[in-house]
């Protein structure tokens, strides 16, 4: 089942990937960078989180063991702050 904000909209056959091309999306910008997705392989449920006010953490992609975040990102943050 995939919920959004606690409803339920659907059913997924492939959640692995559904979530994975998800994730692909918001990376692009397809999709806000503040809506969170989780699979709880438990409950065989898809959480999409997007409500308003939720608190969010910063979190680093890695890919392949490597992170895209570089050096030359956190010298651009430090520089903005």
């Amino acid at each position: 089942m995939v919920f959004l904000n606690g409803q339920v909209i659907g059913v997924c056959r492939n959640p692995v990937k559904f979530v994975q091309e998800f994730k692909k999306l918001r990376r692009r910008g397809n999709i806000g960078e503040f809506v969170s997705i989780n699979y709880d392989d438990n409950r065989k449920a898809i959480n999409i989180a997007s409500d308003y006010g939720r608190l969010t953490r910063p979190l680093i992609i890695v890919e392949n063991g490597i992170p895209k975040v570089t050096e030359k990102h956190i010298e651009e943050l430090v520089r903005t702050f």
